[in-house]
């Protein structure tokens, strides 16, 4: 069952066989008595959605982003021109993949020959989708991995000492300053550009006050983390903007008061990727359940281990 705040089409279920380790195929509803706010962007819910559906979950989505593209600039253009066959094109996220592939001019890029590197297999499969097979993907999907494998890589196949070889990132906005300045080693020269934005989503008033009925944050208590009153189980963030978001969207229309944000860091969160952990923490959410990959699949994989660890009166966390 899902709960609607936007519409949308009902997103097709993945193949078993792409989830195995989830355990798709053997009929287990193991998440029937939970609800979940799903805050991805409108147009990457749909999966994540469709994965806890097919567990028996009931899924509120309610996009706390959306991902905007950015117009290239001259200077971007001529930079993207300039790569030469011994370059890479980095690509850190699916969103930059769709981002630059819808406004700049990148397909010629590896008409020439220039290769792209893929920090995790999500985003290699946004290339492999556009009908461009990335030259290499990490096997770890954090930026101190990601460039020690690449460097490796780059390094042991050689080339031409003439020239620094070129490493252009195509990432948002927001993204963290660690992968370039990781990547910055003798013999590269690493380059930037910001391919696209995240936007704050603009929620209604009246879908602010549902959003607090549902979170059970629409009254004050004594005892803030006594038991949540609303149909919410458990908010699911995927990247550390959507986390801030929310608490942003709420304080700003004068919806959230100190009493009630404790109320609210009370539910548990399941998120993806350290930094995305880091902020949820920092935020106060007393409960947080980490992906050991950067993959809704492995999301949530940790969302079941996570319930089924608290039924049977074990341990929340595996470490």
């Amino acid at each position: 069952m899902r709960i609607l705040d936007h519409f949308g089409k009902k997103p097709k279920i993945r193949q078993c066989a792409l989830a195995a380790n989830i355990g798709y195929c053997s009929g287990k509803m193991d998440l029937s008595n939970y609800t979940f706010l799903n805050t991805r962007p409108r147009k990457q819910a749909a999966e994540l959605t469709a994965l806890l559906e097919r567990l028996g979950s009931t899924v509120i989505e309610f996009p706390l982003l959306e991902i905007v593209p950015c117009s290239p600039t001259a200077a971007e253009s001529a930079a993207i021109a300039q790569l030469k066959p011994d370059d890479w094109i980095v690509f850190t996220s699916a969103n930059g993949v769709q981002a630059a592939f819808s406004s700049y001019d990148i397909a010629s890029s590896f008409d020439r020959g220039i290769r792209a590197a893929a920090i995790g297999e999500p985003t290699a499969e946004a290339l492999r989708k556009v009908s461009f097979a990335p030259g290499f993907v990490a096997r770890e999907s954090n930026s101190a991995s990601f460039a020690q494998e690449l460097i490796e890589y780059l390094t042991l196949s050689g080339h031409s000492e003439q020239r620094q070889r070129r490493l252009l990132l195509l990432r948002g906005r927001s993204a963290s300053a660690e992968l370039p300045q990781l990547l910055s080693q003798p013999g590269f020269d690493v380059q930037e550009i910001v391919v696209y934005d995240s936007a704050p989503p603009r929620p209604s008033v009246s879908a602010l006050k549902k959003l607090h009925r549902q979170l059970g944050i629409d009254h004050e208590s004594s005892n803030a983390c006594s038991g949540s009153s609303g149909m919410i189980d458990m908010i699911i963030f995927t990247s550390s903007l959507a986390a801030k978001n929310l608490i942003e969207v709420l304080a700003a229309a004068g919806t959230l008061t100190a009493a009630q944000q404790m109320k609210l860091v009370c539910l548990p969160a399941a998120v993806i990727g350290p930094r995305t952990e880091r902020t949820v923490k920092e935020l106060g959410f007393k409960t947080v359940v980490s992906a050991e990959e950067a993959t809704v699949e492995s999301l949530v994989t940790a969302v079941r281990w996570h319930y089924r660890a608290s039924t049977q009166g074990q341990p929340l966390n595996k470490t």
